[in-house]
């Protein structure tokens, strides 16, 4: 059956009235919702019918079901129930949607890319652009958005008679059969789309765009709008008010503080590493020395420790294994053995280690404490 779509026509509406076509289990058909279902890359709206919650809203050909939060429903098919709709989300929603008509409108006017994806979920806005997009692009892509918001164009959505949509110039992600509804965008965008809309760029308010990244040969933005971008700026607002009182600095000063302490972290960082290092070539030395072949160390990279043990090897040992971590946690290990150190890899299998390697080095990871490895790997 065909549902009357009611937020068509009346998208700033909370509440209706409808009549129960078919209850099965958690679900519900009815004769005409204000819900809009997840459709064309937006969630579903969430609210009420006759005060149970509305947990998801899909669309089957022209069918609209809602699922329910219980399957014990009081109403039955023929029921009249009364339906409220999550305002506060909805209207997100339609901000955010307009938001991104704008931004594609400007991406197809500018760059020549179409909008191949789009997702607007209760956490999370993302537009996939056919072409290569810059953090630079999207700042200038923000200032021009907000410029229509500001101008407070008209946003109108409607059905237009065939011949009339033959005519028209307007972006569509698909072929759609049917009728095809048209939203425009004065001046900066014509697109068929299925959802609920502002009626004036200004009730959008804010659009920020917040990055970019590649994305299977495409360009993914993401984005925040209205209430979700006044958010979002305020969070970043108070982290910079955060680390500005944290690093007595200012919003000038900020960034020179953040990328000094960086600097730092990375040459403490980097002479850690080299003291770990000789640390562990002076263990290393000394086990070559009294003749055994594991030395434990917790603060060794993998790297520098594949170094060490084929230094043992120069030194005159024939096999060396660096244990990294702990007994808890278990240790990452690098064995290099002038035989075979393939063999060796086995004695710590038998423990319930794992790894691989070649004749000349093996590496691999093993729970199993001190002694116990001790054992293995030296036992003749």
């Amino acid at each position: 059956m065909d549902t009357i779509k009611l937020y068509d026509e009346a998208p700033y509406k909370t509440e209706f009235e409808a009549r129960v076509i078919k209850v099965n289990g958690a679900d519900v058909i009815l004769d005409r919702t204000l819900f809009f279902p997840e459709e064309g890359g937006q969630c579903a709206d969430r609210g009420t019918l006759e005060d149970v919650p509305v947990k998801d809203v899909q669309i089957h050909g022209t069918t609209i079901v809602h699922t329910m939060a219980a399957d014990d429903l009081s109403f039955k098919e023929g029921d009249t129930v009364h339906g409220v709709i999550d305002w506060g989300l909805r209207f997100s929603n339609m901000q955010n949607h307009s938001a991104e008509h704008i931004i594609s409108g400007l991406v197809h006017e500018i760059y020549g890319y179409d909008n191949v994806g789009f997702h607007l979920g209760h956490d999370e806005i993302t537009m996939d652009y056919n072409g290569v997009l810059t953090s630079a692009d999207l700042r200038a892509l923000e200032h021009k958005a907000n410029r229509i918001v500001w101008d407070n164009r008209p946003v109108l959505c409607e059905y237009p008679a065939q011949d009339v949509l033959s005519r028209l110039d307007y972006r569509s992600k698909k072929d759609i059969d049917g009728p095809v509804r048209i939203v425009t965008i004065e001046g900066v965008d014509v697109c068929a789309c299925c959802a609920p809309h502002v009626r004036t760029t200004g009730e959008i308010g804010l659009v920020r765009l917040i990055k970019c990244e590649k994305n299977r040969g495409n360009t993914r933005v993401y984005m925040a709008a209205g209430e979700s971008a006044l958010a979002l700026s305020e969070k970043e607002a108070d982290v910079c008010t955060a680390l500005c009182q944290l690093l007595s600095a200012n919003d000038e000063t900020l960034y020179d503080y953040v990328e000094a302490l960086v600097r730092k972290n990375g040459a403490l960082e980097s002479r850690l590493k080299h003291m770990a290092l000789d640390h562990a070539r002076t263990k290393v030395n000394e086990a070559v020395q009294a003749g055994q072949c594991v030395v434990f160390d917790s603060d060794m990279d993998i790297n520098g420790a594949k170094i060490l043990v084929n230094d043992a090897l120069k030194d005159g040992a024939d096999v060396m294994a660096l244990m990294i971590g702990n007994c808890a946690e278990g240790y990452r290990f690098v064995l290099a053995a002038k035989d075979d150190a393939r063999t060796h890899l086995e004695r710590l299998k038998a423990l319930g280690g794992r790894g691989g390697g070649n004749q000349d080095m093996v590496q691999g990871m093993v729970k199993a404490d001190e002694e116990t490895i001790r054992e293995a790997l030296e036992r003749k």
